[in-house]
């Protein structure tokens, strides 16, 4: 038995919005962001290793909620994206949702304001 409706169905953004408003709460440093049927994970901190930490530790939650659930999502579709200050070296994050990596699609540097 298969489960959802269509995409661009007008009962769509109802029934999503019934099906996340149990989502996993996120810590004091992760914010979630949700747009229609799609969801920012925000993990933020001084240290980026702190940040990665704090991301696949509510990717985890949010793996067993939507287990739970069975709920289905491309994880090909995921991506990643580390903002750090310029000159501070970190490696990739390694973020996993289902057994699949989530690839990283660019560090970004930036620098302080005034510089």
């Amino acid at each position: 038995m298969r489960g959802g409706v269509e995409q661009g169905e007008i009962i769509s953004p109802g029934l999503f919005s019934l099906c996340v408003n149990d989502m996993p709460s996120p810590s004091r440093h992760v914010e979630l962001a949700l747009y229609a049927d799609n969801t920012a994970v925000i993990a933020t901190s001084r240290q980026p290793a702190h940040s990665v930490k704090y991301l696949e530790t509510y990717l985890s939650d949010l793996e067993r909620w939507l287990s739970e659930r069975r709920i289905a999502i491309n994880v090909l579709k995921n991506s990643a994206m580390l903002f750090t200050k310029t000159g501070r070296r970190i490696s990739k994050p390694r973020a996993v949702l289902f057994g699949e990596p989530i690839e990283t699609a660019r560090l970004v540097e930036t620098r302080r304001s005034g510089e």
